[in-house]
C-alpha cells in the first residue's frame, strides 16, 4: 500500500509540474474571468479564507489535530518544518524571479517589494498535504479542498496569476513529500515511547 501512495504522489507531482507550465498561457484570461464574478459575499468568504482561514486552519488547527492524536506526535515537527520551508523557498524564489504581481500591493511600514511567483499561501497549504494524507487519510479530500480554496482566493483577489498559485502548490507539495519520506526513512523526529 505504501508503494501505491508513493507512486500516487509522484504522478501528482508530475501532473502539477505540467499544469504549472501550461497555466502561464491563461494567466491574464483567468484573472479577467474571476474579476467579472466579484460579489460582496464572495469577497467576505475569500478574505476569510486567504487571511484568517489559511493561518488559523493550516497552522493552528492542523497542529492541534496532530497533538490530539498523541501517537502521531512524531509528525508535528515534519509538518512545521514543511510549512517553514514552504515559506522560505517561496520567498527565495520570489526574490530570484522578481515577477510583479498582477496588482501591486502596498505593504504597510516597509519598502521591501512583494513579488508574485510563487504563491506563499499555496506553498504553505500544499506543503502540509503529504503529511496530513499519511496521518489522516480519511480527511484527505477536505485538506485538498481547503488548499485549493486558499489558492483560488489568491486568484479571486487578483494578487497572483494562476502560474504563481500552481508553482506555489507544486513547491509546497514537493517539500511536504520530501519531509514525509525523510521521516519515514530515517525517523529523525521519533519521540521516545515514554513521551508518547
Amino acid at each position: 500500500m505504501r508503494k501505491n501512495k508513493k507512486r500516487e504522489s509522484e504522478v501528482f507531482i508530475l501532473i502539477f509540474l505540467l499544469l504549472t507550465l501550461l497555466s502561464a498561457g491563461v494567466d491574464r484570461l483567468l484573472l479577467e474571468v474571476l474579476g467579472s464574478v466579484r460579489h460582496r459575499i464572495l469577497d467576505y468568504l475569500m478574505d476569510w479564507v486567504t487571511h484568517t482561514g489559511s493561518v488559523f486552519t493550516v497552522l493552528i488547527l492542523m497542529t492541534s489535530l496532530f497533538m490530539w492524536e498523541k501517537k502521531k506526535a512524531e509528525y508535528i515537527a515534519p509538518l512545521w518544518i514543511s510549512v517553514f520551508l514552504g515559506v522560505l523557498w517561496s520567498y527565495m524564489l520570489k526574490f530570484l524571479i522578481m515577477r510583479p504581481r498582477p496588482v501591486m500591493l502596498a505593504i504597510p511600514f516597509t519598502t521591501i517589494p512583494d513579488y508574485s511567483f510563487p504563491s506563499t499561501h499555496a506553498a504553505i497549504c500544499f506543503a502540509a498535504l503529504p503529511i496530513l494524507d499519511r496521518e489522516f487519510p480519511k480527511l484527505k479530500w477536505f485538506w485538498i479542498f481547503f488548499a485549493c480554496l486558499v489558492a483560488l482566493s489568491r486568484l479571486y483577489f487578483g494578487v497572483h496569476y494562476l502560474s504563481d498559485v500552481m508553482g506555489g502548490a507544486l513547491l509546497g507539495y514537493v517539500i511536504g513529500y520530501c519531509m514525509l519520506r525523510v521521516e519515514e526513512k530515517y525517523r529523525i523526529f521519533r519521540l521516545p515511547r515514554h513521551v508518547l
